[in-house]
């Protein structure tokens, strides 16, 4: 099964803004996310290269398989959600195919 993985820059929405309180201290995770402007069409995504002190990072993102998969290209703004609330944005730059396994390494 082939995916794609998009790179991207996510950025970290500010806690004054109703972002997350502390940084985020992972390498990756998984969330809840859409393709603005469509928050309608929400579905699943891993997000792996985190910087894992809470800083911007350059970042690899592949939907989850069994959710919605929103058509995403270069240009196009992902939101990422946490308890029903956006905590980051990612800037997507590009996507590529890639081999369906490598979404849970």
């Amino acid at each position: 099964m082939s995916s794609k993985t998009i790179t991207g820059n996510l950025h970290w929405i500010p806690a004054d803004e109703n972002g997350p309180n502390l940084p985020f201290e992972f390498k990756k995770m998984s969330a809840f996310a859409y393709v603005e402007p469509r928050a309608d069409v929400e579905g699943a995504v891993l997000i792996r290269g985190l910087a894992g002190d809470g800083s911007d990072s350059a970042v690899k993102v592949q939907w989850v398989p069994g959710y919605p998969v929103p058509e995403t290209s270069a240009g196009d703004v992902i939101t990422v959600l946490a308890a029903q609330r956006p905590i980051a944005t990612i800037t997507v730059t590009g996507a590529v195919e890639s081999a369906g396994a490598d979404a849970h390494a």
